[in-house]
């Protein structure tokens, strides 16, 4: 195959991640929706659940997502400098993991 050719292979498989990404977000807006109106407590008790799910299936591409959107609420809610460095920390780690589950995926 041509340099070309290969390119625009993986252009359609990106277009493809990224479509299949935004109906896994579409898909997890309740989840979002539900941890928005979750208070500090609540949410430290999800991240647990998030972590226990995590240890049971580490390639779930849901999960990963969930806990993007969960580590973002936990940064805009956070009073302590650490904990919100923390969850930003962490919301990179997902991002980097989420992309690396995609490319997989293909």
């Amino acid at each position: 195959m041509s340099d070309q050719t290969n390119k625009q292979t993986e252009n359609v498989i990106s277009l493809n991640s990224f479509r299949s990404l935004q109906s896994l977000r579409e898909k997890a807006k309740p989840y979002r929706q539900r941890i928005e109106q979750m208070d500090k407590a609540g949410l430290l008790i999800e991240l647990i659940h998030y972590d226990e799910l995590y240890k049971k299936n580490p390639n779930d591409v849901s999960f990963t997502i969930r806990a993007e959107q969960l580590m973002e609420v936990l940064e805009a809610r956070a009073e302590l400098t650490e904990l919100r460095e923390l969850a930003r920390e962490l919301h990179g780690k997902l991002r980097s993991r989420l992309h690396s589950q995609l490319s997989q995926a293909k």
